[in-house]
């Protein structure tokens, strides 16, 4: 376990059975090796919903509407759509750089991983697709906090 992992679990205890994941399926359906800190939050916890703000996607989600490989679908294809009307954020360039979506919020955020050639899972950067107010679209920017690293 991670110190982080350690740390939020003498604050939130875990559910009584753990989460079991072919992960090898999970990644070879999404087609990128996802990071160990998160499988093993997923292992701990599951996906689910924390403090009703935070959504963390799991690969098989019992609410089907959180399942990762489905998001991960299903975003890659609304992005490639949106770049066609709004100017696509230059660290998305690369062209093998895409981002895999892995939480989401109730105010409709969408926290991703941008993974880079070259960049371990565990590296990888997390970014923020901001909800615009008004109800308006929204696209990944590097607007002031939308990028940290992971």
């Amino acid at each position: 376990m991670t110190d982080a992992l350690d740390r939020l679990l003498a604050i939130v205890p875990a559910p009584d059975e753990p989460r079991t994941k072919s992960w090898d399926e999970v990644e070879r359906t999404i087609g990128f090796t996802l990071p160990w800190d998160y499988k093993e939050l997923v292992r701990v916890y599951g996906g689910g919903h924390w403090d009703d703000y935070l959504y963390v996607l799991e690969p098989g989600c019992p609410n089907d509407g959180y399942d990762l490989a489905a998001w991960a679908r299903n975003q890659a294809e609304d992005l490639e759509g949106l770049w066609e009307f709004e100017q696509k954020p230059v660290e998305l360039e690369a062209e093998e750089a895409p981002v895999i979506p892995w939480a989401v919020t109730d105010n409709g955020e969408c926290l991703y991983w941008l993974v880079l050639p070259g960049v371990p899972p565990e590296r990888w950067t997390v970014m923020v697709n901001e909800a615009l107010a008004g109800g308006g679209s929204t696209s990944p920017s590097r607007a002031r906090g939308s990028w940290r690293p992971h």
